[in-house]
């Protein structure tokens, strides 16, 4: 069983992943269509698993990605951002 008190239940590949869309949510957002098009895939009653690479539905595209793939669909300075964000 997972430890709670040492962060994985909410470990970093998951807040990057949520960060990620995020970030990714609000630059499509501001491009004048007002839906989430980013969701991370991942039951949320179960516990994460701090070295399993999480994906991403794109629901316009209607394809799974990984968190890098989604960083780099990113202008630059927001993947710096996220980046260089402690998680």
């Amino acid at each position: 069983m997972l430890n709670q008190s040492r962060g994985e239940y909410n470990p970093p590949n998951l807040r990057l992943a949520l960060r990620t869309c995020r970030i990714a949510n609000a630059v499509w957002y501001a491009q004048d269509d007002n839906r989430m098009r980013y969701v991370v895939m991942h039951n949320i009653h179960e516990a994460v698993d701090p070295k399993r690479e999480l994906l991403i539905h794109d629901c316009v595209d209607g394809v799974i990605i990984t968190t890098r793939d989604l960083l780099d669909r990113l202008p630059e300075d927001l993947e710096y951002r996220i980046l260089s964000e402690p998680v």
